[in-house]
Order: structure tokens, then sequence, then C-alpha cells
């Protein structure tokens, strides 16, 4: 019997792919300026299509895998727990991180993201959950902004 919830990872999975391949094609069309590095900046999108689309049909072999190995009473507790309302909850406070992100710029949202999204889905370490939620976001803005050469909003940190 066909269930979306007992194939929702498929559709996850499949779903990531064809983002992957249309954020792909989107990087292609970005215009290089006349005096400036070919590769520099221009190379991350692909890096990021590259990595979900190897992320996406990794997750559909694994789907296809484990279907082939689990038993009925497997697939009946499966079911409950393919959609969670962990998905949900991240869906909404990802919604909230992109409203909010250019006003608060990339480091407070993320920081503020990370320690929302961390709190409730790993209930209880707050020492751990602390310190990624400040130390992520500082290492990749660094990573992104030097290496790279990517302009993320300061936003309310913006003393310019």
């Amino acid at each position: 019997m066909f269930k979306l919830v007992d194939n929702s990872r498929l559709f996850i999975s499949a779903f990531g792919f064809v983002l992957a391949v249309v954020y792909g094609t989107a990087a292609s069309r970005l215009s290089i300026p006349a005096f400036s590095d070919p590769v520099g900046p221009r190379i991350f999108p692909y890096i990021v299509a590259a990595g979900l689309c190897l992320a996406s049909v990794a997750l559909i072999i694994e789907h296809v895998a484990s279907k082939r190995h689990m038993g009925d009473a497997q697939r009946a507790a499966g079911d409950r727990d393919a959609i969670t309302g962990i998905a949900f909850v991240a869906l909404g406070m990802l919604a909230v991180y992109y409203a909010l992100f250019d006003y608060l710029g990339f480091l407070v949202a993320t920081a503020l993201f990370l320690i929302a999204f961390l709190t409730y889905s790993n209930h209880g370490q707050w020492k751990v959950n602390a310190v990624v939620a400040l130390l992520f976001p500082l290492a990749a803005y660094l990573l992104l902004d030097t290496l790279f050469g990517a302009r993320l909003p300061n936003g309310v940190l913006d003393f310019g």
C-alpha cells in the first residue's frame, strides 16, 4: 500500500536532488565581473550543489536498501516515525530564520536559529548547544568571508 508517510524520506531526498540540480543550473548563470577571479566565490555554489546531489543520492540508496530489509512490524513502526513533529518545527524555524536573516544579519540570525533548534532537538544538552550555536556561525562567517570572499549581511552588528 502506497503511503506518503512511508515514502516521505524518498520524496524529501528526490526533492533535494531536484533542488540541487536547479541550484547548480542557476549558479552556472551567475555573471562574472570582468576584473575578478573567475573561480573565487563562484565555486562555492557548485560545491553546495554537488554536496546536496551526493547527499540526496545517498539518502535515496539508503531508503531503497532499508525497504528491502524491513519487516512488516518495522514498517508499521516506521510509519509513525517517518514524518515527525521535529521536521515541522524545523521548517517553521527555518521560515523565521529566512525572514529575519537580512535584518539580524548572518551571525545573530544563525546563532539564534541554532540555539532554538538545538534546544528543541537536542534537549538537555545546553552546554553543547550553546557552544555549537556560538562557534558554528563564527567559523562559517570567517570561512565564507575570508576564504570564499562572500559578503554576508551584518544586520544589527553593522556599526559602519
